[in-house]
């Protein structure tokens, strides 16, 4: 894995903002908000993941600590301007940095809440984490792999300005073998 350069800070994410929309890095109390939706009927069949296999990578990640130093744990929230106390929890976030090259952000996990989807927030939400990257100018590229089978990743990536940059076969947690895409925006 490259160096992350010595000007890199996790914290240029936190609380970062724009209209009703904020990232922060996630507690230990959204715990349950987090593993439910890991374990999302729809989610585990868009990664090809079983109630089991979800549940053992979910806790050894989580398990390997919020603050580790090549990961962040974000949460999306949603709140009126000015109003953080009323904020609702909306997607969650697991960024690897450096991944693979040096300058690279990876969204390792982007999931929004099996209750809101489809109303747009996956889009605004890369919109905004798009934001974050360009502010910490210490990032080149934005990443992340997918399914082809997940065509709502897929056209939610496409509509976001991700280009996907490589298709190769691959074994799913669940035996299944299928397609993996990358796809990569540069900054």
């Amino acid at each position: 894995m490259a160096d992350r350069p010595p000007e890199w800070d996790w914290a240029r994410f936190d609380n970062f903002a724009h209209g009703d929309l904020r990232l922060r890095s996630a507690t230990d109390s959204d715990f349950a908000f987090v593993r439910g939706c890991v374990r999302d009927p729809a989610t585990l069949e868009a990664l090809g993941e079983t109630a089991e296999s979800a549940e053992a990578a979910f806790r050894g990640v989580w398990a390997e600590g919020l603050d580790a130093p090549d990961m962040r744990h974000l949460i999306a929230e949603s709140a009126p301007e000015g109003h953080r106390e009323a904020a609702v929890p909306i997607a969650y976030l697991r960024l690897l940095y450096p991944y693979g090259e040096a300058e690279c952000l990876w969204i390792s996990f982007f999931v929004v809440a099996p209750g809101l989807r489809r109303r747009g927030y996956g889009l605004r939400i890369l919109r905004l984490l798009l934001a974050a990257a360009k502010s910490t100018h210490c990032v080149a590229k934005l990443g992340m792999h997918t399914r082809a089978t997940n065509l709502a990743a897929v056209r939610l990536y496409g509509s976001a300005g991700f280009c996907c940059t490589r298709r190769e076969p691959w074994k799913a947690a669940d035996g299944a073998l299928c397609e993996r895409l990358t796809f990569c925006q540069l900054l």
